[in-house]
């Protein structure tokens, strides 16, 4: 059953870019949002294998809903510029005479460290005049950046090759995913514990759900698998559900979660993951939004920070008989992180900080169609099964009621002839008074 996807994405424009820069203020950042894409996701590439499960790619289109959005994608943000940020970090494991060409580069540019661009540009790419100099130099660099940009996660992208499980041989595995690109484990953390594929992609798991399990989801954003656990009964416009949420020992410091310390690439702290292993390289690192379960400090650091559990937790709301997610929401937030760097003048008086970009949710929820539709073909013929059961039981019961009635009342009725012929034997003769 299809539940429509949507992408929500809210941005944090920095208010006092220049004062950062200077002096090493606080951050003041205010949240933009949401700016929303439906989210259409189409298979190609099928193929399906004997041994129960099928091999598939997947595209993903985003169009633009301005009814759904506070803004529009040519509104302007002002964020912490990227690009300078990635060549800073990479520029670290090279030698000293790359360090000093591309900082005399960036000086001639005259690029600053934070950028005004449109939604459009942050999210889907703009050509980076920085980006082009330094791809000249170093032609692993691509001279266009976007939070979204690239083969797989912008329009029209593929993240990769999957081979799942269809339940045809075991229920217990429906969508849950064997391979990705050929593997069964990922090729970016310590060990195979942290490298392991689990789960579904969270739109569906195995039937008969129960409240004391796992619901394990393998998610290419992340570069890992993560699991939810069952929080609370809810309902869906008069439909029955379970929801299930992610809880803080998915970003919990390995001190306080030692399963967490093949992770640690390295150790950032509770409430935060380091992707630049899988980001090739790139300062990346995700959190809940708005650092929601992580060390207050990171969120002390930024004024702007409003972490609520309403807003910025992960859930998922599953229908037990079948697995479906009836309403999801997957919520993450991009950050970097920022530090003086000694051969870039721009980060001169810059104070170490976990800098909070922006964050996303994708979110989906059955529709009325999708949920008449599913009361039709499922809740409805499993309703007339479980009359029909419980008719047949009450009348098996009333059948066997009244056999035993039968048999009981027979049996006094033998015992009754059996004592009256006893009596006629015992009984004395007329003729013997």
């Amino acid at each position: 059953m299809p539940v429509p996807i949507y992408m929500q994405f809210w941005f944090f424009d920095v208010k006092n870019s220049d004062e950062i820069a200077n002096s090493g203020a606080k951050p003041i950042v205010k949240q933009l949002g949401p700016y929303t894409y439906q989210e259409f996701r189409e298979k190609y590439n099928i193929t399906w294998h004997g041994n129960g499960s099928i091999t598939y790619q997947q595209s993903k289109k985003y169009i633009f809903r301005p009814h759904m959005s506070a803004g529009r994608e040519s509104d302007n943000v002002t964020m912490l510029n990227i690009p300078l940020v990635t060549v800073a970090n990479f520029l670290k494991f090279t030698p000293s005479w790359l360090k000093m060409l591309v900082s005399l580069g960036l000086v001639v540019l005259d690029e600053s460290l934070f950028v005004q661009h449109t939604v459009k540009e942050w999210l889907w790419g703009y050509e980076d005049p920085m980006l082009q100099y330094v791809s000249k130099l170093i032609p692993s660099f691509d001279s266009k950046f976007g939070l979204f940009y690239g083969p797989t996660s912008g329009n029209l992208s593929s993240d990769g090759v999957y081979n799942i499980f269809t339940g045809e041989l075991d229920s217990s595995q429906v969508a849950v995913v064997n391979t990705w690109n050929g593997d069964k484990f990922l090729p970016y953390w310590k060990s195979d514990y942290c490298n392991m594929i689990n789960g579904s992609d969270g739109t569906i798991y195995s039937p008969f759900v129960e409240k004391t399990q796992k619901l394990m989801l393998f998610s290419t954003d992340l570069c890992r698998s993560i699991f939810t656990t069952y929080e609370k009964d809810v309902s869906l416009k008069g439909l029955k559900l379970w929801r299930f949420t992610a809880p803080p020992a998915i970003f919990e410091n390995a001190t306080v979660n030692p399963d967490n310390e093949c992770f640690c690439m390295p150790c950032l702290g509770s409430g935060l993951l380091n992707m630049s292993v899988c980001k090739t390289g790139a300062p990346i690192i995700v959190s809940a939004p708005h650092f929601y379960m992580g060390d207050p400090k990171l969120v002390e650091a930024i004024d702007g920070m409003h972490p609520v559990k309403e807003d910025h937790e992960t859930t998922i709301d599953v229908e037990p008989l079948t697995g479906l997610a009836m309403k999801l929401a997957r919520r993450m937030q991009i950050n970097t992180y920022i530090e003086p760097i000694s051969y870039l003048a721009q980060t001169a008086y810059l104070k170490p900080t976990f800098f909070p970009v922006m964050w996303v949710n994708e979110s989906g929820e059955a529709d009325d169609a999708s949920l008449a539709k599913f009361k039709s073909d499922v809740q409805i013929p499993v309703l007339i099964t479980k009359i029909v059961q419980y008719t047949l039981l009450a009348v098996g019961a009333m059948l066997l009621i009244t056999a035993l009635t039968f048999l009981i009342i027979r049996q006094f009725s033998k015992k009754a002839e059996a004592d009256e012929s006893m009596g006629s034997l015992l009984a004395p003769a007329s003729g013997d008074q």
